[in-house]
């Protein structure tokens, strides 16, 4: 995460090493802008250089249990020496490329990056490679129902500079015996404590929760849901929401208000779907 002076998560993000001075970050696309300028005014002054690479840089998803297997047909390296939320430099279609172990879809899968005049070429030829693995094509609805059912979170939608990692699950990501910025704000909160908690939730009545619905207790306003949808695997709706500390609890009953109608809820563990792959 990155955070700004008061704590706010200005980012969840990715950090990948190339030695020991070079460093590769890798932001959402909606904060991508904003993201570079709060980095280049952190460094000023110190001995570092920043800059973008958006324009220089394409990137593609594979993902599913069948991923390596597809990726592998036209991979230069060995894909099983990637672990998780790591990276190697190798070949993809002879294309020179950066590939990861990580994705936003809760299944195992490969971010490529590599130079944007190869985007054809490296699109045709993963489509050709894996035809006999069932790989298709996945628009951002369907990839949006998937990192939901992982429980994984949307910035600026389901964090944003409002809100600090210990209202949310990136709680357990604070490295408290290291200095970063927002560090004095967090600890003055943890120690007062939050007044609401990011949780997973699912609709105990037909209905689909979506982004802003109300969360109602014996009628009060209680929280707002952050992201909501039908799960395709659970068939039932689910989301993720703000709700008083009181209320965040697995096992809580509250209300959704959808469509100016209460549906009742309880709060769930996350993820709300674990793939064995």
């Amino acid at each position: 995460m990155m955070c700004n002076e008061a704590g706010g998560i200005l980012d969840d993000l990715i950090v990948y090493r190339f030695g020991g001075e070079k460093f590769w970050v890798v932001v959402n696309a909606g904060p991508c802008e904003s993201d570079l300028g709060w980095m280049k005014r952190q460094a000023q002054g110190m001995k570092v250089e920043v800059s973008g690479l958006r324009e220089r840089t394409a990137k593609l998803d594979l993902q599913g249990p069948l991923a390596e297997k597809a990726l592998q047909k036209v991979a230069a390296g060995n894909l099983e020496e990637i672990k998780y939320y790591n990276f190697a430099e190798m070949k993809i279609a002879g294309v020179e490329c950066v590939v990861s172990r990580s994705g936003y879809t809760g299944e195992d899968g490969f971010e490529i990056y590599f130079g944007p005049g190869n985007a054809k070429l490296v699109w045709d030829k993963l489509m050709e490679a894996g035809k006999e693995f069932g790989v298709k094509p996945c628009g951002l609805a369907a990839r949006d129902s998937l990192r939901l059912e992982a429980g994984m979170l949307l910035s600026g939608q389901d964090f944003d500079e409002k809100r600090t990692p210990l209202e949310c699950p990136y709680a357990k990501l604070v490295s408290w015996e290291k200095e970063f910025i927002g560090r004095e704000a967090l600890e003055r909160k943890r120690e007062k404590g939050v007044e609401e908690r990011l949780v997973g939730f699912e609709l105990v009545e037909r209905g689909i929760p979506r982004l802003g619905c109300g969360f109602l207790k014996e009628g009060k306003k209680v929280g707002i849901a952050s992201s909501g949808s039908f799960s395709p695997t659970l068939k039932k709706g689910i989301g993720l929401g703000y709700i008083g500390e009181g209320l965040s609890s697995v096992g809580s009953e509250f209300q959704v208000e959808v469509r100016g109608k209460p549906i009742a809820a309880k709060v769930v563990e996350l993820p709300f779907y674990r793939s064995d792959g």
